[in-house]
C-alpha cells in the first residue's frame, strides 16, 4: 500500500474526514461525495432501483470493483458515521453491546490482538453488527485502510450507512450506454467471467460404478484394536507386541514347569 500512489491518495482523504469525539469517534462525509458500491449480477439485469437500506459503500472504483460492477452513487447531505476502526469508539460499543453473540462478532470482525486493531471480514459477522448498529439508531460506520489477519495485507476502505440519502452519480459516470456505471469496459469480460463462476451451481460427485467401489483400494489400520488413550502415533503398535512378548513369556514358563 506503501507505494501506490492511489491507495496513498484515498488513505489522506479519508483520514480528513476523522473528527474525534467525547464518547466515540466519527468519519464526517460531505455532501456531494462520490460513493461507489458493487452490482453482483449480469449488465442485462440492471435496472435502477433507490438504494436499500443499511447499504455498504467503498470510496473508490478501484476498491470496489472486486465485488463485481461498480455503479456510482453521490451523497445528498452529510453522513456522520462511527469511526469503528478507532479504540475508542471499539470501546463505546464493547460497552453499549450487552449481547454476547454481537459482542463477539465485533471483536471478531474489527478487534484487537497484539498487532493492534484487524479486520477479519465475514459476512455473517459483519451483518450482526451492521444489524446493531442499524437497530439501536446510530448512524452506521466508516474505516479507513485496515490490517488484515495476514501481516502487510490492509482491508480497503468502506463505510456502512444505516439511512443513506444518496443518488445515482449518472452527471460523472456513463459506461457503455449504463448510467452511473463507473467499471471501464476493458474489465467487464473479466467480472462477468467471475460472475459466472459464482453463480454455477456445484458440481455434483460423480457415483462409482459397481466395479469402481469393487477396486476401491482397501483402508489399512496399523494401530491399536482397543481404545487405550495411552497409545500415541508414535507408538502404533507398540501394546500389541507387548501383549505377544507376555504370552510368549508365559509359553516359555508353562514349557519349563513341564
Amino acid at each position: 500500500m506503501n507505494d501506490d500512489p492511489m491507495k496513498i491518495a484515498l488513505k489522506a482523504k479519508i483520514a480528513n474526514w476523522f473528527v474525534p469525539g467525547d464518547l466515540y469517534d466519527t468519519y464526517v462525509i460531505p455532501a456531494g461525495t462520490p460513493l461507489f458500491k458493487s452490482f453482483r449480477k449480469p449488465l442485462t439485469e440492471w435496472a435502477y432501483t433507490p438504494v436499500q437500506a443499511p447499504a455498504y459503500f467503498g470510496f473508490n472504483e478501484e476498491t470496489s470493483r472486486i465485488y463485481g460492477y461498480v455503479f456510482s452513487y453521490i451523497t445528498q447531505k452529510s453522513h456522520v458515521l462511527l469511526a469503528i476502526d478507532s479504540r475508542k469508539t471499539m470501546d463505546y460499543l464493547s460497552q453499549l453491546i450487552k449481547d454476547e453473540e454481537v459482542k463477539r462478532a465485533l471483536n471478531s470482525s474489527f478487534g484487537y490482538n497484539s498487532r493492534g486493531q484487524v479486520r477479519n471480514s465475514v459476512g455473517p459477522n459483519d451483518w450482526k453488527v451492521v444489524q446493531f448498529l442499524c437497530d439501536n439508531g446510530l448512524p452506521g460506520y466508516a474505516a479507513n485502510f485496515m490490517q488484515e489477519p495476514i501481516p502487510g495485507s490492509f482491508f480497503h476502505p468502506e463505510c456502512v450507512i444505516c439511512e443513506p440519502n444518496v443518488r445515482l452519480n449518472d452527471d460523472a459516470y456513463n459506461v457503455d450506454g449504463y448510467a452511473g456505471l463507473a467499471t471501464p469496459k476493458e474489465f467487464h469480460r473479466q467480472i462477468s467471467a467471475e460472475l459466472s463462476k459464482m453463480s454455477a451451481p456445484p458440481r455434483k460427485r460423480k457415483e462409482r460404478t459397481n466395479v469402481e467401489r469393487e477396486f476401491k483400494p482397501m483402508t489399512l489400520n496399523f494401530g491399536d484394536d482397543d481404545d487405550d488413550d495411552d497409545d500415541s502415533p508414535k507408538l502404533g503398535g507398540t501394546r500389541k507386541r507387548r501383549r505377544r512378548q507376555k504370552k510368549s513369556r508365559r509359553q516359555k514358563k508353562k514349557f519349563a514347569k513341564k
